[in-house]
């Protein structure tokens, strides 16, 4: 996103675009601007952002597995583990709050 744009150094940042009315033409009919294709790219990019909570907890959940398992034949004891995950349509909503 930083080598095609350069939304991360202006000061009025959106990544909501607004449809321009002109000549009484649909906006759907019109041609899309470069502005859309970006404002497009830079909601997936958040949305991203946003969802990497989810693999990161994977990847932690999978690279501390064996020393989870190691304390616990050490202690006698299991232990629970439990981890919450956000789902996408909450992920969205905090997207829509956040960034406005």
């Amino acid at each position: 996103m930083r080598a095609r744009s350069d939304y991360f150094d202006r000061d009025d940042r959106t990544i909501w675009w607004t449809k321009p009315e002109q000549d009484g033409e649909p906006w759907w009919r019109r041609p899309v601007d470069e502005t859309w294709w970006e404002k497009e790219a830079l909601q997936r990019y958040w949305l991203l952002a946003i969802l990497m909570d989810t693999a990161v907890k994977i990847a932690y959940t999978g690279c501390s597995t064996a020393w989870m398992l190691d304390v616990d034949r050490a202690r006698g004891t299991p232990q629970r583990f439990l981890m919450t995950f956000e789902s996408i349509g909450s992920a969205v909503a905090r997207l829509q709050q956040q960034l406005k």
